[in-house]
């Protein structure tokens, strides 16, 4: 028996010697290794998505998860790079590779993460809806018969068909590109109400504001995250690295407190 081991090690090193070698191992997700390679993370982002991500009076892209990316990618060494899209096509712009991630607000579901790689979620938000501050509206019941507006591939459209004895109320449902397209059509009397984003809401009705209204119903509680490719594990958990480093040493907090006012931020 001892014969027969010495021998079958022996015909190994020979194999080896003539130039044999075991079978190589599977590639490693080259995710991160590419994004370092071209030097910057190229992010997809609704650019009229105050206070996450909007052109200020000079044209340029600020907000919450602007400087959020930004500062995750000055931990990673490398550049970011911001590509306005439609977000009624961010799907199409992350599956063709257009974007490395899709950082602007981005509401977690069960069936976006059976199809997307999240990171943990760094804010929390919810659905609400929004009037005319002098709409003769206090509740849900109230918009019998009434337009509502919402953004076209948005959450709020999901929320609204999770929720079919509201959405039978209604006479028509309107979808707009943008959210402050809908808000215009709603100051103009285009549409009645707009279901929306919380955090957005209450920030186009602050100091200076319009005068809009949020309706105490709230819908479905809803999380952040910044979405990848299924494949791109590895970019995906540098991402998160500095995001969980960001929670720790405070500025994350000192970002949220900056657009926010108060930490809002729920990264571990």
């Amino acid at each position: 028996m001892n014969r027969v081991v010495i021998a079958i090690a022996w015909l190994g090193l020979v194999g080896l010697a003539r130039g044999g070698a075991p079978p190589a191992a599977k590639s490693p997700d080259p995710s991160l290794d590419r994004v370092r390679a071209k030097g910057e993370l190229v992010v997809g982002l609704d650019e009229a998505f105050p206070p996450l991500g909007f052109r200020d009076a000079s044209g340029t892209l600020v907000g919450f998860d602007v400087d959020l990316a930004r500062a995750a990618c000055a931990r990673l060494g490398i550049d970011l790079a911001l590509r306005p899209i439609a977000w009624d096509e961010k799907e199409q712009e992350l599956e063709s590779g257009r974007v490395d991630c899709i950082w602007s607000g981005f509401t977690i579901t069960p069936a976006r993460r059976a199809r997307w790689n999240f990171s943990e979620p760094y804010l929390a938000n919810a659905q609400v809806l929004v009037v005319r501050d002098d709409a003769p509206i206090s509740g849900r019941k109230d918009l019998a018969e009434r337009r509502l507006g919402l953004q076209a591939g948005s959450s709020a459209a999901e929320v609204l068909d999770a929720t079919p004895n509201f959405k039978e109320l209604l006479a028509e449902i309107v979808a707009f590109k943008t959210i402050p397209a809908a808000l215009e059509a709603l100051e103009a009397g285009r549409v009645d109400a707009v279901l929306m984003d919380e955090l957005m809401a209450y920030d186009r009705i602050g100091p200076g504001g319009k005068p809009y209204r949020v309706l105490a119903n709230r819908f479905a509680v809803e999380q952040y995250g910044v979405a990848f490719r299924k494949s791109d594990r590895a970019l995906r958990d540098a991402v998160q690295a500095e995001l969980s480093a960001m929670a720790r040493d405070g500025s994350l907090a000192e970002l949220a407190v900056h657009w926010f006012g108060a930490n809002i931020a729920i990264v571990k």
